[in-house]
């Protein structure tokens, strides 16, 4: 499992030639179904990771990247970033007792005005050293782009063949 997920239409050619396809109709079929599986990984990845973190889906979307690769648009990339989540992206707000954010809870914490409202937590019974709080999302990620991984080769599939059927009826 991994933070990546690459999407490859090269093996899709021959499943164009075995259906009567001439390589000018299988070639915009091939782009514009990478296109699309690229686009869709993308949302569904988002929703889950989100789904499984418990993190607003706007939050978990603005770490992640999706990308239609190469000349012949046959290559496409969704990455996550699944690093720790910082409490401060999380819209943290100050309670009786610490700070809550999302779906976390830091008892002791508090927010730092002058720091960009980042969320810190006193280390030491001294003033200083603090420590930044931040919320995890890697296995709960991970598992998500490992599930969705196992359904995009049948999807890619789908949308080349209603691709395909599309170009040879122009």
């Amino acid at each position: 499992m991994s933070d990546m997920i690459f999407i490859n239409a090269k093996s899709l050619d021959r499943i164009g030639r075995d259906l009567g396809a001439t390589q000018k109709q299988i070639e915009p079929a091939m782009r514009s179904a990478v296109s699309r599986v690229t686009r869709w990984a993308g949302n569904e990845a988002a929703r889950r990771i989100s789904k499984a973190t418990k993190v607003t889906g706007k939050v978990i979307k603005g770490r992640m990247r999706v990308e239609v690769m190469g000349k012949d648009g046959v290559l496409g990339r969704v990455w996550a970033g699944l690093r720790n989540i910082p409490l401060a992206a999380m819209k943290p707000r100050q309670t009786k007792t610490g700070v809550t954010a999302g779906p976390a809870k830091v008892p002791g914490a508090f927010i730092s005005k002058k720091l960009n409202k980042q969320v810190f937590k006193r280390t030491g019974t001294k003033r200083l050293p603090i420590e930044k709080q931040t919320f995890p999302v890697l296995d709960p990620g991970l598992d998500a782009m490992g599930s969705l991984e196992n359904e995009i080769g049948e999807r890619l599939q789908r949308e080349f063949e209603s691709q395909l059927k599309w170009q040879m009826s122009k």
